[in-house]
């Protein structure tokens, strides 16, 4: 995803939106032992972490941590949370061959919200086991993963990969490996199974969303896409007029009172357990 920590802030309404929404829907999964020490992967620009999920936690809480692949969201974060004492970030690639010693079997609980959508195939299961490495026994995992989106297919479309073809020759790799299944979440559970997990939840939610304009639509897409950065100032507004034309050619997406764009999509939710 783009790494623009400051866009990412003031446009990730729609992450926060939903993190709010599926925390509270599926409350009564969450197990919290005395003292916690739990993990956010993904932190991102650390407003999730900071203002949705760390209210929920226990007053107890030991420490929250927030992980992140990209430097400058680590150090956003950092500087925008510094004066909550129990709250920390860290660069992190979850993907990586082997985590760090000090963080075996660290944590309590490990949430994970609009991240693991990113994670390429062939490295899945190996974040899975990370995420299983990182949890104490008896610890548990909460996860939020795009499935079916039309951002997704934004970047697919050919009209785009054809003309934009020399910063979207890996456009695939940026793409859920749940979207276009007809039964994600069987995949996904198999994921988890397979890292020895105890499956508690692995279900869809159909979600939808409503941008108030185009503008904000646009400044949305761009906090998330990956090839923005890689376009100069002179090429933006051309791959803008590229990228909202198939906007409004999508099937679902519906353009209201002329200027609202309400999108519809799936995500999958995740809770597991470790023996």
């Amino acid at each position: 995803m783009n790494d623009n920590a400051e866009l990412y802030s003031d446009f990730g309404d729609l992450q926060r939106r939903d993190a709010d929404y599926i925390l509270k829907k599926y409350s009564n999964y969450l197990k919290f032992g005395k003292n916690a020490k739990v993990l956010d992967i993904g932190t991102a620009d650390g407003t999730l972490t900071s203002q949705i999920l760390f209210p929920k936690l226990p007053q107890d809480l030991e420490k929250l941590i927030g992980f992140d692949i990209a430097e400058n969201m680590v150090n956003y974060a950092k500087k925008k949370c510094q004066d909550l004492l129990k709250l920390d970030f860290v660069q992190m690639d979850i993907t990586c061959e082997k985590i760090p010693l000090k963080y075996y079997q660290s944590f309590d609980n490990i949430f994970s919200f609009y991240c693991l959508n990113w994670v390429p195939e062939e490295s899945f299961p190996q974040t899975m086991k990370n995420i299983y490495d990182l949890l104490k026994p008896g610890g548990q995992a909460f996860i939020t993963i795009v499935g079916n989106s039309p951002l997704f297919d934004f970047l697919k479309r050919t009209s785009l990969k054809e003309k934009w073809a020399p910063i979207m020759s890996n456009v695939d790799q940026y793409l859920s490996i749940f979207h276009k299944l007809e039964h994600p979440e069987v995949k996904l559970e198999k994921f988890v199974t397979d890292a020895g997990f105890e499956s508690k939840l692995c279900t869809v939610e159909h979600l939808s969303y409503v941008f108030p304009n185009f503008t904000y639509w646009w400044d949305w897409a761009m906090s998330i896409n990956p090839f923005i950065k890689n376009l100069s100032e002179n090429e933006i507004d051309l791959y803008r007029e590229d990228y909202m034309k198939e906007v409004k050619r999508h099937k679902s997406v519906t353009i209201q009172d002329g200027e609202k764009i309400a999108i519809v999509y799936t995500i999958l939710v995740v809770c597991a357990s470790k023996p």
